[in-house]
C-alpha cells in the first residue's frame, strides 16, 4: 500500500480508503450480517488501508465503531459527517452538537480526524456553542462556511 499526506492535515493515508456508503453500505444493503460488515473493515485494514469514511446517513457509524475498537482505532484515519439539515430545516447549534457526540459514540471514539463544512454557522458561533454544550474548550474546531445548504 502506497501512502500520501491527507492535504495540508499532515495526516499520513493510504492512497486507498475505505468508503463505508455507497451502494453496498459495507453488505449492509445486500443482507450480509453485522459480523460480515465488520470482516470487511478490518479486512481492509489488513491490507493497509489507514483511511475509513462513514456518515450519519450511512448507517454504517456503529458497524465501523465495533470494527474498530480497541488496539485498531489507533491505526486509522477516521472521517464521518452529517448534514446540517434535518425533515427540510437547519439544524440548531445544540442539535448539531448532539449530532456530533451522537456519533463519536457510536464510533467509540470521542475524535475524528478531519472535518465536515457546515453551511449554517459562523465559525465563531459554532465554536461558542460547542464549547457551552460540551464543557470544554472548542478552539481546535475550524468549520468552514459554505454559501451552499
Amino acid at each position: 500500500m502506497d501512502y500520501v499526506t491527507l492535504g495540508r492535515t499532515g495526516l499520513r493515508v493510504s492512497v486507498m480508503g475505505l468508503g463505508c456508503g455507497g451502494p453496498s453500505r459495507l453488505g449492509q444493503t445486500a443482507g450480509h450480517s453485522e459480523a460480515e460488515s465488520i470482516a470487511v473493515v478490518q479486512r481492509a485494514l489488513d491490507l493497509g488501508v489507514t483511511l475509513v469514511d462513514t456518515a450519519y446517513a450511512y448507517g454504517t457509524e456503529t458497524i465501523v465503531g465495533k470494527a474498530l475498537s480497541g488496539a485498531r482505532r489507533s491505526e486509522v484515519v477516521l472521517s464521518t459527517k452529517r448534514g446540517a439539515a434535518q425533515d427540510g430545516r437547519l439544524l440548531s447549534a445544540p442539535e448539531m452538537v448532539a449530532a456530533v457526540e451522537s456519533s463519536l459514540q457510536k464510533l467509540q471514539t470521542d475524535q475524528t480526524r478531519t472535518r465536515r463544512k457546515l453551511s449554517c454557522f459562523s465559525p465563531c458561533r459554532l465554536r461558542r456553542e460547542l464549547s457551552r454544550t460540551i464543557g470544554r474548550s472548542a478552539s481546535s474546531v475550524e468549520p468552514r462556511v459554505s454559501n451552499r445548504l
